[in-house]
């Protein structure tokens, strides 16, 4: 079974499930609810046919990294977004589905490689740049990755609607980036006054919501308005990323708003260890970091 039958299966079984009985007597027990959940939507056959799926997109369009895809699968700051890309993808399917937006199966084929396509092509990129020891042709693949999603994307929801989207979204992504990577080992120019802004390394994934929702046939303001609201929620999640990748992340030069303050108390030239880290990130911090990050979500509730 392809991707596109595993996914469209599992959104059937979702709108049939009764999810109290599904919940009952799991609700405290994570394992087991997550046992309910795979085996209730199948979702390791859902992995695994995406797996098969973008195999075959690298084989298709980019036949000249073939051999090297499954090593580059296997490096860590990579593999989050191989393990969890299928789940943002079926999100993106749900949507198109919920809102009877008239795609073929063709054409959302075609989604679903450009959706590949687009996060990988970036990902590409940012780790060849955060990195210090990265192979420096992934950027070639990652530009052309892009432009390969731009292409399908186009081809399915209109040139005319995507270019324009494609545009504003590239200008305020190359911005953050290129701040971020100018301040490299200098203190971070995020600011726990305006935490939303760390939504606009995100810019990327809003090509997608904002062509589909002109697809759609969305007014201006109503599109502001959701854009608005995954700009929150996008912060919201970076902060939780950024937490997660504290160490990294300074050791490869970069401060970040949780570790606000780090190069100024340690300098730049010193060995990032833990004692020093948690000198930063202690209960004050993540009191500050918790609550920034719930208001944030409590903004995006109110928006989306």
């Amino acid at each position: 079974m392809n991707y596109l039958s595993s996914a469209r299966k599992v959104y059937h079984s979702i709108n049939k499930i009764n999810f109290k009985d599904l919940l009952t007597g799991s609700v405290q027990d994570f394992d087991a609810l997550h046992q309910k959940l795979q085996k209730a939507f199948e979702l390791d056959e859902l992995r695994n046919s995406y797996v098969n799926e973008i195999s075959k997109t690298i084989d298709q369009h980019i036949p000249f990294f073939s051999n090297d895809f499954s090593s580059f699968l296997k490096i860590k700051e990579v593999s989050y977004y191989y393990h969890n890309i299928s789940s943002s993808t079926l999100s993106h399917l749900f949507w198109i589905w919920n809102h009877d937006i008239k795609l073929s199966d063709e054409q959302l084929n075609q989604f679903i490689q450009s959706f590949f396509l687009g996060v990988f092509g970036y990902k590409m990129i940012d780790y060849q740049k955060d990195t210090r020891n990265s192979n420096p042709e992934l950027s070639f693949v990652g530009f052309y990755s892009i432009k390969l999603a731009e292409h399908l994307l186009g081809e399915i929801l209109n040139n005319k609607i995507t270019q324009p989207v494609y545009l504003k979204y590239a200008k305020i992504y190359t911005q953050v980036e290129y701040q971020e990577k100018k301040n490299r080992w200098k203190p971070t120019f995020f600011s726990w006054d305006t935490p939303k802004a760390l939504g606009l390394k995100a810019a990327p994934t809003f090509i997608v919501y904002e062509s589909l929702f002109k697809f759609a046939g969305y007014n201006d303001e109503k599109i502001d308005e959701l854009i608005d609201g995954l700009t929150f929620l996008s912060a919201a999640m970076q902060l939780i990323d950024d937490l997660a990748d504290a160490k990294d992340d300074l050791t490869n030069g970069y401060e970040t708003l949780v570790t606000d303050g780090y190069f100024s108390t340690f300098g730049y030239q010193s060995e990032v260890t833990d004692e020093k880290l948690n000198k930063i990130l202690d209960q004050h911090r993540l009191k500050k970091i918790y609550k920034t990050g719930q208001e944030l979500f409590s903004n995006a509730r109110r928006l989306i």
